[in-house]
């Protein structure tokens, strides 16, 4: 019997320890989460980039602070998503305003509009908000409690869908691994991937087939 709590104690004790370094990764590495996390675990901000996924990958706050010159309280962060959880509609509204200080005031706005931003399904002929992609879908943007929380319990527990991500990110950035997506703390995401003219045909093709395929539904 005493062999057998000794044993449980010693379980209960590894996995307490176990579990603290998991949440003790997910603290300090939220960029090794996901692609999105990290956005709603930052400060609320004076101004803000908005769009979809070209947005994210290719406008840096760090950049347009340093050029226009935007101090510390009112600098620019990259709060773009992807398609469908930036499109125009009212889960992204009610996360601008969530996100947005109360107190901003003066504020710099850059939005990257593109056509499927704006659109709903073939069959929505009315605009019925209720029935846009995001809404039905139960999306994470706009629907979580708070954008600002370091962790973000709600958005680990109800929308992180590959709980293991946080060791494969850490194994990878351990050996320097080449082509992984990282999410800056200013929302930037940094895509490393190769821009050879064969690789980029490839891309350019498959993009064409996807939209394509789109179209037809």
């Amino acid at each position: 019997m005493k062999k057998f709590l000794k044993n449980i104690i010693t379980y209960i004790l590894l996995l307490c320890v176990l579990l603290s370094v998991y949440v003790i990764v997910v603290y300090f590495r939220p960029d090794f989460v996901d692609n999105f996390y990290y956005r709603f675990t930052t400060p609320k901000a004076n101004s803000l980039i908005l769009g979809a996924s070209r947005a994210a990958q290719g406008l840096r706050p760090e950049i347009i602070n340093e050029k226009i010159g935007i101090d510390e309280k009112t600098k620019i962060i990259n709060h773009a998503f992807a398609g469908g959880p930036s499109s125009v509609g009212p889960n992204y509204n009610r996360e601008i305003k969530q996100k947005l200080h109360k107190k901003a005031h003066n504020g710099l706005f850059i939005i990257s509009a593109v056509p499927w931003l704006f659109t709903t399904s073939i069959d929505n002929i009315e605009d019925d908000s209720t029935q846009f992609f995001e809404v039905r879908g139960e999306l994470f943007v706009g629907n979580l409690k708070s954008s600002s929380s370091n962790p973000n319990f709600e958005y680990l527990w109800k929308y992180w869908n590959n709980k293991f991500s946080i060791f494969e990110m850490s194994f990878k950035h351990m050996i320097n691994y080449k082509g992984i997506l990282q999410l800056h703390a200013d929302g930037w995401l940094e895509v490393d991937i190769p821009m050879d003219s064969v690789a980029v045909n490839e891309r350019i093709i498959t993009s064409t087939n996807d939209a394509r395929e789109d179209g037809k539904h």
